[in-house]
């Protein structure tokens, strides 16, 4: 009994351990599981930056707090601003950086 007790908590925590660190299991869960590989994460971060620069450029954005998220080169833009025009400006710069795919902006404007 003491022996079934052991390998049970044993089994446990190995699972926990993989779950937690994002070690392959037999299961099909996506979750800690990175499908990009090493040129594409390094393209990706480069054009995070490029975007960011481009923002600080840009003297209608420059003071503006979007986020930028790059994967396999579509960039998502996210954050909140007060003005329509800032949004679509923001779209229109991230749009014009060379290597940028699609941009999906997620941008909300505030009114109040």
């Amino acid at each position: 009994m003491r022996l079934l007790v052991i390998l049970f908590i044993s089994l446990h925590l190995t699972a926990c351990t993989s779950m937690l660190l994002g070690t392959p299991s037999r299961s099909t869960s996506p979750i800690g599981s990175e499908t990009r590989t090493a040129g594409e994460l390094a393209r990706d971060k480069g054009l995070s930056g490029a975007v960011r620069d481009a923002f600080e450029e840009d003297s209608a954005l420059r003071s503006a707090r979007i986020g930028v998220v790059t994967r396999k080169s579509v960039v998502t833009l996210s954050g909140t601003v007060s003005e329509f025009t800032t949004r679509d400006r923001a779209l229109a710069v991230a749009r014009n950086v060379i290597g940028v795919v699609r941009v999906n902006n997620q941008i909300e404007v505030s009114t109040r």
